[in-house]
């Protein structure tokens, strides 16, 4: 393991063009940190919230939360201290601490987002994935290409939808409209699935003009998604550029690593659509895998408290979630603890059920996703994937 490791440090090392990117990765979670001091749900109200949403992977989050105004506002300084680490390494051209503090940061920031579902997010996911591409998969000038294609690729097939085409998944109305948005809604599916290989076309105009497209397609969506997505795209786009003009030569052949490490990713893609149906409404199996805005998802969360004399039907806040994640069961079931725990004293609480029924913005019928029986005396089970039982 050890000569592995040093084989992928002196990989980077002997490559301009790999020590610059290292270079962009690393401005990644500059950004994010930035992006955590100053979103709406940051870094630091999240993880002070009396209320955690757990991963499904990490379902005893609540057991360390809430942490401490200080805690919390020093597990951010930290972030930001190895990424001046990482970068302090790169500019000395100290590749071996660079690599160690770029692996460090990154688990790091996996660690961070799997204290709370509200973090996730294909601009975390994306970066992660090309990071550990990055640090530890051969041949990275030929692999990290395929990988930000496939990105795009994967992201391009999910927006095969009516809600995408109508504009019906935006977070926010663009400032085009009517057709003219729906053909540039439709043009993304093909500038992602198809255009995008032009990105290793052996015309350097083929390739400019589709990372051009690219660029102005990220740009576009700002106004949509807000900063933080675009800017972290263009970190991981400029590998491109970094590969056309820097002209060195081929390091290595294509690693097995590689196919490995690409088939892995496809599987994940697809994993949510052949083992589950309607992925997009019920969040199952959509934690392996990109979730784009391919569906805008609306639901009624209704728990029906059962007591001695009476019952009393609520209606369970998302509070103020993100669409991707509002209508996720893999929430509820915090909520459904929390809301259990409020009720526990009371010596006229029997127990509560539970139904949670999704549709899509622009469905007419609503699906039902969980229903629980008793769910205080028989708390459900949320599996690894999203699926929950009892």
């Amino acid at each position: 393991m050890t000569s592995y490791i040093r084989a992928q440090i002196a990989e980077i090392k002997d490559s301009k063009a790999l020590t610059l990117f290292g270079l962009f990765l690393t401005f990644t979670h500059f950004v994010t940190w930035y992006f955590w001091s100053s979103a709406r749900h940051n870094f630091v109200a999240v993880l002070t919230k009396s209320l955690p949403l757990c991963w499904s992977y990490f379902q005893s989050c609540h057991l360390i939360r809430p942490m401490n105004l200080q805690l919390a506002q020093g597990l951010l300084w930290i972030y930001l201290g190895f990424s001046a680490s990482a970068l302090f390494f790169l500019a000395l051209k100290k590749i071996k601490y660079f690599w160690w503090s770029l692996f460090f940061l990154t688990f790091m920031k996996w660690l961070f987002l799997s204290q709370d579902y509200r973090f996730m997010g294909n601009y975390h996911y994306m970066a992660i994935i090309l990071s550990l591409v990055y640090l530890f998969i051969p041949a990275k000038k030929k692999v990290l290409p395929i990988f930000m294609i496939s990105f795009y690729v994967s992201a391009g097939l999910l927006k095969f939808t009516p809600e995408w085409y109508s504009g019906a998944t935006l977070l926010r109305p663009a400032f085009i409209q009517g057709k003219a948005l729906s053909y540039l809604l439709i043009y993304v599916i093909y500038l992602e699935v198809l255009f995008v290989w032009g990105l290793l076309h052996p015309r350097s105009w083929v390739r400019w003009a589709t990372f051009g497209q690219l660029v102005l397609f990220h740009g576009f969506s700002w106004h949509i998604v807000g900063y933080f997505y675009p800017v972290i795209m263009f970190n991981l786009l400029s590998l491109f550029p970094l590969l056309w003009l820097i002209k060195e030569p081929e390091q290595r052949p294509w690693s097995k690593a590689g196919t490995i490490a690409i088939a892995c990713f496809w599987c994940a893609q697809l994993f949510p659509f052949v083992f589950y149906k309607d992925s997009a409404l019920t969040g199952q199996g959509r934690i392996l895998s990109l979730n784009m805005l391919d569906a805008w998802s609306v639901c009624q969360s209704t728990a029906v408290i059962k007591m001695k004399n009476q019952q009393l039907f609520l209606n369970l806040p998302t509070k103020d979630l993100g669409v991707r994640i509002q209508c996720d069961p893999t929430v509820y079931v915090s909520l459904l603890r929390e809301e259990c725990a409020r009720w526990k004293n009371n010596p006229e609480f029997l127990d509560l059920d539970y139904v949670l029924q999704t549709k899509l913005k622009t469905g007419d019928s609503a699906q039902e996703v969980v229903k629980l029986i008793n769910a205080c005396s028989r708390p459900p089970k949320l599996d690894f994937l999203g699926s929950i039982s009892q």
